[in-house]
């Protein structure tokens, strides 16, 4: 059971890889066209750009909402489904079917909520083991102190 559930997390993560890759090749790709384009041929250029990543990037960002919503909510973040952090997208460009994903707004704010809770855990784990350093240095003196006597 554990090895199936590793084996489909290490695809599903080397696809999503390469999606990423695809992502970085096609902006690669028309960098320098993008930065010498002038006129109406920047937005041929800039409109080829768009539809070579968009095979690229829908896919992208619907498989990489699902880890951020399930590592919110391992920490305990709720996520509203109907505010302004949610986009719509096609199941496929020929479909009516549609799927909710975050958008980049929506990706960045649930990022920084769980950061700020990372931080929030860590600090709290410095407070505590910082006073027991400080209980156990007392004990240890106290002991030092009653032996003395």
């Amino acid at each position: 059971m554990l090895r199936h559930k590793f084996k489909r997390w290490r695809e599903e993560r080397r696809e999503l890889q390469g999606l990423k890759q695809g992502v970085e090749s096609v902006q690669k790709k028309y960098a320098p066209l993008l930065e010498s384009a002038e006129g109406d041929y920047k937005e041929v250029v800039v409109g080829e750009y768009i539809d070579e990543l968009n095979e690229y990037a829908p896919e992208l960002q619907y498989r990489q909402s699902p880890n951020l919503i399930r590592k919110a909510r391992r920490v305990g973040i709720l996520i509203g489904q109907e505010d302004e952090n949610w986009i719509e997208l096609p199941v496929n460009p020929f479909s009516n079917r549609r799927y909710k994903s975050l958008s980049e707004l929506g990706e960045v704010r649930l990022r920084n909520l769980i950061l700020k809770h990372h931080r929030e855990t860590v600090e709290w784990w410095f407070k505590v083991i910082g006073g027991l350093t400080g209980l156990i240095g007392t004990l240890i003196g106290l002991v030092a102190v009653w032996k003395r006597l």
